[in-house]
């Protein structure tokens, strides 16, 4: 049975965040929005436990990678996918996919669904 976690989405740009929360929300998913790393860490934190992570790379306060890094135990088991608009990949053993921006809403879907269902 698949678990019932919400979807953490991690961005800093409102726009894309507001669309994504309200795209996953149509696929039957629960987002749950964080602006940065740190904001994303503090939901951890008060108990919040994702199937999937929508993360940005390049967030401040924390970025993705340093928030994977702090986030630690709290994330074991549960797939990352990286939303970022640079051509470089970078490995953890977390991320199980990237997204390059710009992506399309069909793009995400297909990914989200990999990992997970609703």
């Amino acid at each position: 049975m698949p678990e019932t976690g919400p979807v953490l989405v991690v961005d800093d740009n409102e726009d894309l965040r507001e669309l994504l929360c309200e795209y996953l929300t149509l696929l039957g998913h629960r987002p749950v929005a964080a602006r940065d790393g740190l904001e994303a860490l503090q939901l951890l934190a008060g108990g919040q436990k994702p199937k999937l992570v929508l993360l940005d790379r390049n967030i401040p306060r924390l970025d993705g990678l340093s928030f994977l890094e702090e986030a630690g135990p709290r994330l074991r088991g549960v797939p990352v996918i990286w939303m970022t608009g640079a051509a470089d990949d970078v490995q953890h053993p977390l991320v199980r996919a990237t997204l390059r921006k710009p992506f399309d809403l069909e793009a995400l879907e297909r990914a989200v669904r990999t990992y997970v269902t609703p």
